[in-house]
């Protein structure tokens, strides 16, 4: 085991290991029957819904054509389609055609199990000729079943193929995601030194994000705009936005982007920098750019209070005066930020990370006062919350639901730092972790059950795990943490590297 491990290591160095193998499904699907190679495609059919699934419908093209040279036709569900070597369907399980033959096939189920986002997969060859179908309830669902059909892909020499499988899938997270800070991760992979500039390659974060089925992301950082809570933006930060609004957007991620109020640039009046709490003229600042954000098309949007240094809680003698301790501070800034951004903009989705946002039994008086008073805001806030600690980086059921009842029994969303706190300190400066880590831990079985959704904080770029294990096994327990197995979940991640 330990020479293969080293065999794994070498070729991570080497070839890096950013393309997912062929042959089995990550995250691990609900159920799944895998078969034999299915023959070369030859000319093929694609039948769509019409009006809908445009970026699958893209996505599936392009796909097909990398793997197939003859051609290929495409037509409405309703068209009567010539007869081809291979025949893919895209749609619902009502379309009369798809219904037909899942019907033939005997895959028919009670479609409302799969919900909102989960897919039937079915690749297999019937009367020589072969049989592809991706069935849904929603765009969303046909998407996640795109990208398990990419990782059936198999190469042999010159030749493509598709493995054989039977996929009945779905989520039970309904939120799953990653949390990072810079555009550039998103667009175009990890930051590489190279003749001392930063040069940015590898295996892109929308990437990831999209064939590991990862329906969102938080910005936590994006250059210069983390520091202008109550200043305006400026055209390069709304440019950015907006393309990495419309890029989550069209690949069905949902986007969180906020501020950090404290982390204010100095300026005029605030030459200390930070935001007071009891200033109007902030409220109004922050306010303001949250609903710039709105404009550019975030829903999901945050105020974050995380990691404020105790001799930064109050800058100014203004906020000193009027409050007692940083609760009540963070309690007023807040609710009048909020009954702001809700009159104009009522479908939003607003979190905030608590300054208290870890562990509930070992929280000094201190800590117990600040959430006593943070409770009483709105009860459709969300809180985010990330476990026991940053050094000991799990999150189970019972603290999760205590720490919910102690925020005023509101819905959290789980920010695990489960990678930078089990390799800190080197994690969190700049040496490399092993290129092979353990599995993911961080979870148990029940978390999705009393937690809103789960996230988690990658090592940073460029010193994660090569072989990417922590990756991997992280979505399998996002997907499905009822039946992550760690140990199967590492063993799979292993075998793509080595392909």
């Amino acid at each position: 085991m330990k020479t293969f491990l080293v065999f794994i290591e070498v070729c991570c160095i080497l070839f890096g290991s950013y393309l997912l193998a062929a042959g089995e499904v990550i995250p691990k699907p609900w159920q799944a029957r895998y078969g034999a190679n299915l023959g070369p495609l030859g000319r093929v059919t694609i039948l769509t819904q019409k009006g809908i699934d445009a970026t699958t419908k893209k996505r599936l093209l392009e796909l097909i054509q990398g793997m197939t040279s003859e051609e290929i036709l495409q037509y409405d569900l309703k068209s009567n389609a010539s007869a081809t070597k291979t025949l893919i369907m895209l749609g619902s399980p009502t379309d009369s055609k798809i219904e037909r033959y899942i019907n033939m096939l005997n895959l028919n189920r009670d479609w409302s199990q799969l919900g909102s986002q989960g897919y039937l997969l079915y690749a297999g060859e019937v009367k020589n000729k072969i049989i592809i179908l991706m069935v849904a309830n929603t765009e969303v669902g046909r998407y996640y079943a795109l990208q398990s059909l990419k990782q059936l892909h198999v190469t042999n020499g010159n030749e493509f193929y598709f493995r054989a499988a039977t996929i009945v899938d779905r989520p039970l997270y309904e939120t799953r995601g990653i949390v990072f800070g810079d555009f550039k991760r998103w667009f175009n992979g990890p930051p590489v030194i190279h003749d001392r500039k930063t040069i940015y390659t590898g295996w892109p974060y929308r990437e990831r994000a999209q064939q590991l089925k990862f329906n969102f992301v938080w910005l936590a950082g994006w250059d210069d705009a983390r520091k202008r809570s109550t200043l305006p933006f400026n055209d390069s930060d709304k440019k950015n936005l907006k393309a990495f609004f419309e890029d989550c957007s069209k690949n069905f991620i949902t986007p969180s982007v906020g501020l950090r109020p404290y982390r204010q640039f100095p300026f005029p009046g605030r030459e200390k920098g930070g935001v007071m709490y009891s200033s109007q003229q902030d409220v109004e600042g922050v306010t303001r750019n949250l609903l710039t954000l709105y404009s550019i098309g975030f829903r999901n949007l945050y105020l974050a209070f995380d990691d404020i240094p105790p001799d930064s809680y109050f800058l100014y003698d203004q906020d000193k005066a009027m409050f007692k301790h940083l609760g009540e501070a963070h309690y007023h800034f807040i609710s009048r930020v909020y009954s702001k951004l809700k009159k104009v903009a009522p479908d939003i989705v607003f979190r905030i990370i608590p300054t208290e946002y870890s562990g509930v039994h070992n929280l000094t008086e201190g800590g117990k006062a600040y959430l006593k008073s943070v409770s009483m805001l709105p009860k459709e806030i969300e809180f985010v919350w990330s476990g026991r600690t940053y050094r000991d980086p799990v999150a189970d059921s019972k603290e999760a639901q205590d720490f919910s009842h102690v925020s005023g029994d509101r819905k959290i969303i789980v920010w695990s730092n489960y990678y930078p706190g089990k390799y800190y300190p080197k994690a969190a400066g700049q040496t490399p972790i092993p290129k092979i880590v353990a599995p993911f831990k961080g979870g148990d079985e029940n978390l999705f059950r009393f937690t809103s959704g789960f996230f988690f904080l990658p090592v940073d770029q460029p010193n994660e795990d090569g072989a990417h294990v922590s990756w991997y096994t992280t979505s399998d327990y996002m997907w499905r943490p009822s039946d992550y197995s760690p140990d199967d979940s590492f063993n799979r991640a292993l075998k793509y590297t080595a392909k």
